[in-house]
């Protein structure tokens, strides 16, 4: 992932149904961390596996260092029991332009 962009990060948690559970992702890269949950992160299950969508903003990804980051979700059902699942990690990389970009129209307005 580089600096500055707008990924969807996409998590494959096996083995696990968490379309009935409040989820939580978090990132942490250095000393910078971010947590996503109810409407920002998108759970779907199918074949005994559930997908786990979030997107990123350009500010959020521009505080994030070249380096190595983790990602961890947690979640928790109806009863109160909570889970983890392992952290994975990912490379942020560096930017060269590390400020947010607007997209300008080419029609002269």
């Amino acid at each position: 992932m580089y600096q500055g962009t707008t990924p969807a990060l996409t998590l494959i948690v096996e083995g696990a149904d968490l379309t009935d559970k409040t989820v939580f992702v978090t990132i942490r890269c250095g000393n910078y961390s971010l947590t996503k949950t109810g409407g920002d992160v998108a759970v779907s299950y199918a074949d005994g596996n559930s997908t786990v969508v979030i997107r990123l903003t350009q500010e959020e990804t521009l505080k994030m260092y070249k380096s190595e980051a983790s990602v961890q979700i947690r979640f928790i059902d109806e009863n109160g029991h909570a889970d983890a699942t392992n952290k994975a990690k990912f490379e942020v990389q560096e930017s060269l332009y590390s400020a947010v970009i607007e997209y300008e129209s080419g029609d002269g307005e």
